[in-house]
């Protein structure tokens, strides 16, 4: 029975048929309220995430081409980015002088020689890195990432710039040393 066939009633009946109405959305709204309610809490809508901007900073130009290494330079780097890893991480948890380190340029050398020297780190930390991941930036450098554990304290990641130099590729910035 419709809205207007209860309006077509007898005024009599009227009253009772609105009131059944009522009481009939009343109840819709209490089962939707309720069942809102045991649903559990509302899931959050989509997040929009900004992408960080580079850590490296250059000249190029936006709309110039990615950077394009072969094969064999990205292959030399690599092995730089490891050598001098090896010889880097004794300095970075005080076991060796600075001076010890390879394959980075004067300025890196200069200015991990000039700061401060840190502590000697207990003996049970054995720092290793794992997961180098090199990124092209421009025709001759490349952004190297890796992930440095010691199974004492939280993972973090060291980020440093290789730069293809006449004499093979070197490390000319560290980012967080």
């Amino acid at each position: 029975m419709g809205l207007r066939e209860v309006l077509r009633r007898p005024a009599r009946e009227q009253p009772a048929a609105v009131a059944v109405l009522a009481l009939l959305a009343v109840a819709a709204i209490a089962v939707v309220l309720l069942l809102g309610h045991h649903a559990g809490p509302s899931r959050p809508g989509p997040t929009v995430s900004v992408a960080a901007p580079s850590p490296v900073i250059g000249t190029r130009r936006a709309s110039s081409p990615a950077p394009v290494l072969t094969a064999a330079q990205l292959a030399a780097a690599r092995r730089v980015a490891r050598r001098f890893l090896v010889s880097y991480l004794p300095v970075l948890y005080g076991r060796r002088p600075a001076r010890t380190v390879r394959d980075a340029d004067a300025h890196v050398r200069a200015a991990l020689q000039t700061a401060p020297r840190p502590p000697r780190a207990p003996r049970d930390r054995r720092p290793r890195f794992a997961g180098l991941t090199l990124k092209p930036q421009s025709g001759g450098s490349v952004l190297a990432v890796t992930t440095i554990a010691d199974h004492v304290s939280a993972p973090y990641q060291l980020v440093f710039t290789l730069a293809q130099q006449p004499d093979g590729w070197q490390v000319t910035e560290l980012a967080n040393y």
